[in-house]
């Protein structure tokens, strides 16, 4: 039964982790300067989630950043697989 729980909890953890990635694609798709303070505040998360899940579409190329921290935008490479 112990087993069952923690299953679902990763199950459940991996579906509100594509939820988040797919919001902030959806942001960045109406405004690629949008900063991470913004899509916090917009999403409802964390910056350290933000952060965590723009690394995580960046690893797999989905995201890049083009120019610096203060003056660049993201760009979406190709679009995420659902």
């Amino acid at each position: 039964m112990s087993e069952n729980i923690k299953t679902s909890s990763v199950k459940e953890s991996v579906k509100e982790s594509v939820k988040e990635s797919s919001k902030i694609l959806q942001q960045i798709q109406l405004n690629p300067t949008i900063t991470i303070p913004e899509l916090s505040e917009i999403i409802g998360i964390t910056r350290r989630s933000i952060e965590r899940n723009l690394r995580k579409l960046q690893q797999q190329n989905i995201l890049k950043r083009i120019g610096g921290r203060k003056y660049g935008i993201w760009e979406i490479v190709k679009q995420e697989n659902n």
